[in-house]
């Protein structure tokens, strides 16, 4: 006798189990380690060509084989358990699912006050035709660190519009109102959003942010500091080739290094310009 221990209601062109159990149609005792096979059969009509796998049932008369559902929702799919002589067909459904795409996802820090300086931008589509979802629904948002410490809605915002996300946290400025003595060594965040809607699988999306103090930023170019000169011009721009922007003399700090030691420098002037600050 063969039981099928697995709901056949799946997502389209997803990996997963298929669980079934082989008991003797005598004594109903578990059929030990006999070989099964489980297929998903062609379907022309949607151009499939079907799938097969096989495994070997343990003590219990339990075998569990993976298999890749197919691609299109459109259609009922048939799928035969056979052991020995024996084979059982059931249906299998694809359904639809919701699928949260990324488009940007910044978390370079800038440590301005009241600034977001964690932001996520991304889109609700349907996984298989990829069309934009702009009716799903939001079931789940949260930011976290590793440690457990969720970040609360006052530091945080949301939009969903037209089927894109754009989602934001003040995550500085929420470990700073805790310790006032709080800075980036390394906090590790996972964000995670669920959308659903029916007729659909949920939407599921985690994805895990490192957030580490700045690194030191390149110098594109500069003069060369000359004995007396009362000038010295340093270039920024960050990896995108980007002018930085939100420099002042609060954030930048100028030493020079000297044989006999490192001094540092005080300010007698500060312009910010498109590319370049003068110092």
């Amino acid at each position: 006798t063969i039981t099928m221990l697995t709901l056949l209601e799946f997502p389209p062109s997803t990996s997963v189990e298929i669980k079934v159990k082989i008991t003797s149609q005598q004594t109903g005792e578990p059929v030990k380690n006999e070989a099964v096979t489980v297929s998903i059969l062609p379907k022309p009509e949607a151009g499939y060509t079907g799938t097969t796998a096989t495994g070997t049932t343990d003590t219990n008369g339990v075998v569990i084989v993976t298999l890749t559902t197919p691609p299109s929702s459109a259609y009922i799919y048939t799928m035969n358990v056979t052991c020995r002589s024996t084979t059982a067909s059931y249906e299998l459904k694809v359904l639809k699912q919701l699928l949260i795409k990324t488009s940007s996802f910044n978390y370079e820090q800038t440590y301005n006050p009241g600034d977001y300086d964690f932001t996520y931008e991304g889109r609700v589509v349907d996984k298989e035709s990829q069309a934009i979802v702009t009716d799903a629904s939001l079931k789940e948002l949260t930011l976290k660190d590793t440690e457990g410490n969720t970040i609360p809605a006052d530091y945080m915002s949301f939009s969903y519009s037209a089927g894109r996300i754009t989602f934001q946290a003040r995550v500085f400025d929420y470990f700073k109102s805790i310790d006032s003595n709080f800075n980036y060594d390394r906090k590790t965040l996972i964000l995670t959003m669920v959308f659903y809607k029916n007729g659909y699988i949920d939407g599921i999306l985690n994805v895990t942010a490192v957030m580490t103090a700045p690194t030191v930023m390149p110098v594109i170019s500069s003069t060369t500091l000359v004995q007396g000169s009362k000038e010295i011009v340093i270039a920024f721009k960050d990896k995108q080739g980007n002018p930085y922007s939100g420099l002042t003399e609060d954030n930048i700090e100028v030493i020079i290094t000297t044989p006999s030691g490192s001094v540092s420098v005080s300010y007698t002037h500060l312009r910010a310009h498109e590319t370049s600050l003068h110092l």
